[in-house]
C-alpha cells in the first residue's frame, strides 16, 4: 500500500555498479555508500578461511559498495518519477489477459491495467506472478536464512571489508559496511547471523541479550555496534530461495530479478 524499502543492507557488486552508472545514478550511491575492497572470513581463532581482494580481479580499480536499502531505493524512485513513470500502489495482479499479443493485468477488484507493449514482473523471490503464467520449473526454500541488524558504526571499525566469522559449517556471522542514508546520517554496518529457519522463533524467544552474547562470543569487537539492539523487532529475517524458470519470457511478459532467478546470496551477484 505504501512504497518504501524493505530489508537490511546489501552489497552492490561491480556488475550492479555498472548498471547504476548507465542509469546515471552511480555518483550519489558512491557519495554515501561504503566502499568494500576485500572479503575476509575467519574461524573464531582467527585462521583465514576466505580472503578475496577485489584488486585481484585484474588491472583497474575494482570494489563493491555496501548500502542501506533506503539509499538505493530513494534514488531509484526519484529517477523513476523524473522519467515520467506512473506509480500505482496497492494493486494485486491476479491474472494476465492476452499475454502473447497485448498483455493486460487484471487486479483483485477486476480492474484492468493495459494493454501494454510489454509487461514486466519483478515481484521478488516469492513472486506470485510466476504461477499466473505457469513458467516455474523449480522453486525451493533454503533451510537456512539469516537474521539481520543494522547498527550505527560512527568510528567505522568495519570499513572496507565484508568480514565473516565461521564456527564450523553451521554458524556464520558477518559484518557489511553499509554507509549512510544521506550526508547528515551516521555511518552504519549491517550484521547478519546465519541460522536454520526452523530455529528463528527459538532465537527470538531467547531475547536480544542472548543473541548479543552469542554474537560477542565470536566477535567481541562488535560490542559498540550491538549497543543499540534493544528489541527482537530490530532483527530482520531473510529467507533465501532457489528459483529456476522454464523461460523468463512468455509472449510479451518478462520476469526480472529474483522473480526470474533467485539464489542464495553466497552464489548471487549482489543487487
Amino acid at each position: 500500500p505504501a512504497l518504501g524499502p524493505v530489508g537490511a543492507g546489501l552489497l552492490l557488486q561491480p556488475s550492479g555498479l555498472a548498471v547504476l552508472e548507465r542509469l546515471g545514478l552511480l555518483r550519489p550511491i558512491l557519495d554515501h555508500g561504503a566502499i568494500v575492497r576485500r572479503l575476509l572470513g575467519l574461524t573464531p581463532a582467527g585462521r583465514p578461511v576466505l580472503d578475496l581482494a577485489y584488486a585481484d580481479l585484474g588491472p583497474g580499480e575494482h570494489y563493491g559498495v555496501g548500502v542501506q536499502r533506503g539509499l538505493l531505493f530513494s534514488h531509484l524512485l526519484a529517477a523513476t518519477k523524473a522519467a515520467g513513470a506512473q506509480v500505482r500502489t496497492g494493486v494485486e495482479v491476479v491474472s494476465v489477459e492476452a499475454p502473447d499479443t497485448s498483455p493486460t493485468a487484471v487486479d483483485a477488484t477486476d480492474g484492468l491495467h493495459g494493454p501494454f507493449d510489454l509487461l514486466a514482473f519483478a515481484d521478488g523471490a516469492r513472486s506470485g506472478a510466476r504461477a499466473l503464467l505457469g513458467v516455474t520449473k523449480r522453486m525451493t526454500v533454503y533451510p537456512y536464512g539469516a537474521l539481520w541488524f543494522v547498527g550505527d558504526d560512527p568510528a567505522g571499525r568495519f570499513d572496507g571489508v565484508l568480514s565473516q566469522v565461521y564456527h564450523g559449517t553451521r554458524t556464520m556471522l558477518g559484518f557489511l559496511p553499509s554507509g549512510r542514508l544521506d550526508a547528515a546520517s551516521p555511518r552504519r554496518t549491517s550484521l547478519f547471523w546465519s541460522l536454520r529457519l526452523r530455529d528463528e522463533a527459538r532465537v527470538r524467544a531467547a531475547g536480544v541479550e542472548s543473541f548479543r552474547q552469542r554474537v560477542l562470543k565470536l566477535a567481541p569487537h562488535a560490542e559498540p555496534l550491538l549497543s543499540t539492539l534493544r528489541s527482537p523487532d530490530q532483527l530482520v529475517t531473510a529467507a533465501y530461495h532457489d528459483v529456476v524458470l522454464r523461460t523468463p519470457v512468455a509472449g510479451r511478459v518478462v520476469f526480472l530479478g529474483d522473480a526470474a532467478h533467485a539464489m542464495s546470496p553466497q552464489l548471487g551477484q549482489g543487487a
